[in-house]
């Protein structure tokens, strides 16, 4: 079947198919520019942001974005964020691949609500 008569039968445009057909686009990988940040270094990142949530101690959109511009420096990898500091459309890219974490308005904790348990609630 030519790529034509596929294109019409199947409702796909013509150009998608002769990509796929060159292996223009490798199989699993992303649209779109390679992030700053590999995965692994990412979901570090999430984590850290998780644990300092449950101890009580929100971390800002402010302060994500200076954590990340500290990291790229002190990876010694070259800095592509405008003025050295992550924008708004990586902030957005970073929420949009990690769904654990959400944005809310935050009140830091005191001492003695952090510290409570769920154990020490029912007991």
């Amino acid at each position: 079947m030519s790529i034509r008569r596929a294109s019409a039968q199947f409702h796909i445009p013509k150009t998608t198919l002769i990509d796929k057909m060159k292996n223009k686009h490798k199989e699993g990988a992303r649209p779109g520019a390679p992030t700053v940040l590999s995965s692994e270094e990412e979901q570090s990142l999430v984590e850290w942001i998780l644990y300092l949530g449950r101890v009580g101690f929100p971390v800002t959109k402010g302060q994500l974005m200076e954590s990340v511009a500290k990291l790229v420096a002190s990876l010694g990898r070259p800095n592509t964020f405008k003025n050295g500091m992550p924008g708004r459309h990586w902030y957005e890219g970073f929420l949009a691949r990690h769904t654990e974490l959400s944005t809310r308005i935050s009140q830091n904790l005191t001492q003695p609500r952090a510290s409570i348990t769920e154990q020490a609630i029912r007991n």
